[in-house]
């Protein structure tokens, strides 16, 4: 019994390692995810997520903010109406990193801040704790928020890794 506890436990922590997703909770979002990308070098994965970038974005020059080549890129975008509640919306504003490995990348968030009619807010990524109520269940009021922080960053990292998968694939035929 001892041995099957301690081997799930072990998986547990494994899995949460190499977390896939991203997930809001009281102690803020997921810090990164890796992502696989098999038979590829650093290089190859670091000169496919620039060609997405340039697909991507409007004006690929003015996002990107750090590119160390075969490395590390940050990108700073805007998400317009990135969260709407009723007829109010709010575009974010974010702040990406994405460090290059052989066969694998790692997909890192650094900022995002909330835009409206009203003003600017920075959202905290570390201390979600604002969100949630002592017991760990979402206030009500966050619920939507807690959604579309994890949605725009999850949908960004998939739409890297399709492309970057995709691409592969059809360099293959």
């Amino acid at each position: 019994m001892k041995k099957l506890l301690t081997l799930t436990l072990l998986l547990g922590s494994i899995t949460s390692f190499f977390a896939q997703e991203f997930k809001y909770d009281k102690n803020g979002l997921t810090d990164y995810v890796t992502k696989e990308v098999s038979g590829l070098s650093s290089k190859e994965i670091y000169a496919k997520a620039k060609l997405w970038i340039t697909s991507s974005y409007a004006n690929p020059e003015q996002v990107l903010r750090l590119d160390e080549a075969n490395y590390k890129i940050r990108i700073a975008s805007i998400k317009k109406k990135g969260f709407c509640v009723e007829s109010q919306c709010s575009d974010y504003q974010y702040e990406i990193e994405i460090t290059f490995d052989e066969g694998t990348y790692k997909f890192d968030p650094l900022r995002l801040a909330a835009w409206a009619p009203e003003g600017a807010a920075n959202l905290p990524l570390e201390d979600g704790s604002i969100y949630f109520k002592k017991n760990g269940k979402p206030k009500s009021y966050s619920k939507k928020i807690i959604g579309s922080i994890e949605k725009l960053f999850n949908d960004l990292d998939a739409s890297l890794y399709k492309y970057v998968s995709k691409e592969k694939l059809e360099e293959g035929k």
